[in-house]
């Protein structure tokens, strides 16, 4: 082999030497960041339906902090829970991160208005000014009401702890220019809706009931016919209860 073979092939394995560590510096260095990194982060628990003191505790646990940005009405969550978080249950984030939280104030608390006897566009005015809303509008022909009018209302006038903001109507309309459609009586007290379909003449089959994890007893779950659906007084009408 000539020397200048000889020579080049010393210093090709000197670079090789001299690099390999410092490749494996590097690497090391680079697992360390990723290891200091991840070391950092934290995983975002699920607060949605636990108390606010509750959740600003299980933030600090995880080494997250917590502010609460506002507050909204809810009917399915109690008021001081937690309905809404950012970032979002099992987000990856660096520790210390603050954690925005909206709780719920319950029902709205507003007393229902008189709608009986009222216009349907009388009626619009009356709820907006308590921030309510029409909710399914009933058709029947009763001669012993004046046209044009409403003849009953759920949730009932002077109502307060109500679970959404609309109440369903039943108007008076003239005989043959009318079609009756199912209101949603879901949610409602069983002996209300029973009483209100009596007293304008609607036909009841036996009501039938079944338990229920997340209802308290005595309302309404279900009905046949279904919410939305044309039916006539002659159609009977189910009512499933809970108990």
């Amino acid at each position: 082999m000539s020397r200048i073979k000889q020579f080049l092939l010393k210093v090709t394995k000197a670079a090789i030497l001299t690099a390999l560590p410092l490749a494996l510096l590097f690497v090391g260095a680079f697992v360390t960041m990723l290891i200091t990194i991840r070391g950092r982060e934290v995983i975002v628990p699920n607060l949605t339906g636990i108390e606010k003191d509750v959740a600003l505790d299980l933030l600090r646990k995880n080494r997250l902090g917590g502010v609460i940005t506002g507050s909204r009405f809810s009917s399915d969550f109690p008021a001081g829970q937690v309905i809404q978080q950012m970032p979002e249950a099992s987000s990856r984030v660096k520790a210390g991160k603050q954690v925005k939280l909206v709780l719920s104030e319950g029902r709205k608390q507003v007393e229902v208005p008189r709608l009986v006897g009222m216009t349907l566009r009388e009626a619009q005015a009356v709820l907006g000014q308590v921030g309510l809303r029409i909710g399914l509008i009933s058709r029947a022909a009763l001669l012993a009401s004046p046209r044009e009018q409403i003849v009953e209302q759920i949730p009932v006038a002077g109502e307060r702890n109500i679970a959404t903001p609309y109440v369903n109507l039943l108007v008076n309309v003239p005989s043959g220019d009318f079609n009756y459609v199912m209101p949603d009586f879901r949610g409602l007290e069983a002996h209300d809706v029973t009483s209100f379909l009596n007293r304008n003449g609607f036909l009841l089959r036996p009501t039938e009931h079944e338990v229920s994890f997340t209802q308290r007893p005595g309302l309404v779950l279900m009905h046949y016919p279904e919410p939305g659906y044309p039916f006539s007084r002659s159609s009977p009408i189910t009512l499933v209860v809970s108990r």
